[in-house]
Parts: structure tokens; sequence; C-alpha cells
């Protein structure tokens, strides 16, 4: 899947990856409230990555930003990490944030 894609974070367009652990129920859940969030936005708004800490390249990618799992980080369009949200997000609360960090973009 292309989410876990993290080379798509410097593509032009804001960027949201998770710090996400599968075997982790909060993860999964700020998985779902994220994708859920998102969909009040266009397909082509953000990138949305996955970063999964069981892999080499998403453990890496965690340790580079010292953030651990049920974190989002979000990117600019140049790809500099502007922002981070931690735990468990109810959508209203991401669709927020989501809404605050586009507007950093114009």
């Amino acid at each position: 899947m292309s989410e876990s894609d993290l080379s798509k974070i410097n593509s032009g367009k804001p960027s949201i990856v998770q710090i996400h652990d599968p075997q982790c129920s909060m993860c999964r859940t700020l998985q779902n409230q994220t994708r859920k969030a998102l969909k009040a936005y266009d397909d082509d708004t953000f990138e949305y990555l996955v970063a999964n800490i069981r892999s080499e390249d998403g453990l890496a990618f965690s340790s580079k930003y010292g953030v651990s799992h049920v974190t989002l980080l979000l990117f600019d369009a140049k790809g500099e990490m502007v922002e981070i949200v931690k735990g468990p997000t109810d959508m209203d609360t991401l669709r927020r944030a989501f809404d605050a960090h586009l507007k950093k973009q114009t």
C-alpha cells in the first residue's frame, strides 16, 4: 500500500504521518479517526502516510523524530515537520488540527 511510502513526504503537498503499531489498539483507533477526519478533504489535499514501527523503515523514521506510536506528525509541503499530535484523538479535534495545518500552508 502506498501509505507506507515515506518518500512522499516531500511531494509538494502537506503530509500527515501516523507513527503506528498495528498491534496497538490505541494506534488502530487513531488510524480510524484520522481516516474519518480526512474524508472531509479532497483526496489531493494531504498525503496520508503510515510509519509502521514494526518495520525497519518505520522504526527508523519514528526514532528520527523522537516520537513513539499513537502519534501523528504534520509536515508542510516542503517536507518540514511542523506539528505533533500525540495520543488518541477524536475526529473533530483532528479536523481542527488539519484545518489549522492547511491555513499555515497558505
